[in-house]
């Protein structure tokens, strides 16, 4: 299915607050981030719709057919000046890692030398971004939501589970430090508290905006607040009340204390990490990814996990878990109708099928079987 903007939706004029220099007028789009670093063409939109009468988050997808993501938030005259001052040399900064922001390299420390890199510029048009999609009013009535686990599915949170919210007037303190930081190229340092992070991303196409976030590791005790923004090869963490990230990542907070003008030829090393999930952050493999969404799974059918056992020790009761009530059939396969979609295992190999009927499944499976087209590739492994 095409989808395509209408005329009149396009051209309509959006007037509101410009989110640096905080005049009313008229607004005009804002590639973020810039045009140049990759952010040009169509995408696939994931957001929240609603929380059902289960507490379980409700995803909702969009394909958007457009010249990029952008959003209206800057005025004619701070999206022209950012654009002039900032967005070349980002874009130069961002191209320094195409070659090596790949699944090869997920999960490992790059190693890259940028030359002619003006790395006060790169953290102002990062700034930029943020306050494009962000402001200090953007956590009033949160929910506490946790990620999906193989102990546990969405559900709600205590507010504790975060640490301490961020102060109200203080945030809108700090926004207005990063507006001046944005506007005026001589301006040096991010406010108090706050610091900033970047990755790498291992899978291209991957792109994250939100609003002011809690983020936080119940196992582990660490939370922060902060904002992430970003479109591969690179994603960014602003945090506030000195936040730091649950996974170490590379810290750029000096460079917001350069000289506008300084150039420097640097050589960094940065994580390469996944970017597969649905959540800000969530950094678990593809592999991890598939064995904890079958284990979610399995919850919606009565399975309940034993907080004693490991992941993979989770994952294995979850597959036994789904063996119970299955049925064999001639070709060789055990198929089980779940309610969100289908297990089968075959020779040992198993697969979920997100979505899908038995029948479906077991002519689907026939067909490759006949065809000696195995292992099944379009079938999610289990």
């Amino acid at each position: 299915m095409q989808y395509r903007r209408s005329e009149t939706s396009f051209n309509k004029k959006r007037y509101g607050r410009c989110r640096i220099c905080q005049k009313f007028g008229r607004l005009t789009k804002e590639h973020v981030p810039p045009a140049s670093a990759f952010n040009e063409g169509p995408y696939r939109e994931y957001y929240v719709d609603q929380v059902n009468r289960a507490e379980l988050l409700q995803w909702t997808s969009k394909q958007v057919n457009a010249n990029g993501v952008w959003v209206f938030s800057l005025c004619e005259t701070c999206n022209n000046k950012t654009g002039k001052a900032y967005a070349s040399d980002y874009a130069a900064f961002v191209q320094s890692f195409t070659g090596v922001a790949a699944p090869e390299n997920a999960n490992k420390d790059l190693k890259v030398e940028i030359k002619n890199l003006f790395p006060a510029r790169v953290v102002k048009q990062a700034v930029s971004m943020v306050l494009s999609t962000s402001n200090p009013d953007s956590f009033k009535r949160h929910e506490g939501i946790s990620n999906p686990f193989p102990k546990g599915h969405a559900g709600p949170l205590s507010f504790e589970a975060f640490g301490p919210r961020p102060d109200q007037g203080r945030l809108r303190e700090v926004y207005n430090e990063l507006r001046k930081f944005v506007r005026k190229r001589a301006t040096k340092g991010l406010p108090e508290g706050v610091r900033l992070y970047a990755f790498a991303v291992a899978n291209s196409g991957t792109g994250v905006r939100t609003g002011i976030l809690g983020h936080a590791s119940l196992s582990e005790g660490k939370s922060l607040w902060g904002v992430v923004n970003g479109l591969w090869p690179i994603h960014w963490l602003m945090t506030f009340q000195h936040g730091e990230p649950l996974t170490p990542l590379l810290e750029v907070t000096d460079w917001a204390r350069e000289d506008y003008k300084t150039r420097r030829t640097l050589e960094i090393k940065i994580p390469c990490l996944w970017s597969i999930g649905r959540y800000p952050l969530d950094f678990r493999t593809p592999e991890r990814l598939q064995k904890d969404r079958f284990i979610t799974n399995m919850q919606f059918e009565g399975y309940l996990p034993d907080e004693a056992l490991d992941d993979e020790q989770a994952f294995e009761a979850a597959r036994a878990f789904a063996r119970r009530r299955g049925k064999l059939t001639l070709g060789g396969f055990f198929l089980r109708q779940c309610v969100t979609g289908t297990f089968a295992e075959y020779k040992g190999q198993p697969f979920w099928f997100e979505g899908c009927r038995l029948e479906e499944v077991r002519e689907f499976l026939d067909r490759r079987r006949k065809a000696e087209l195995w292992p099944v590739e379009n079938g999610t492994g289990a």
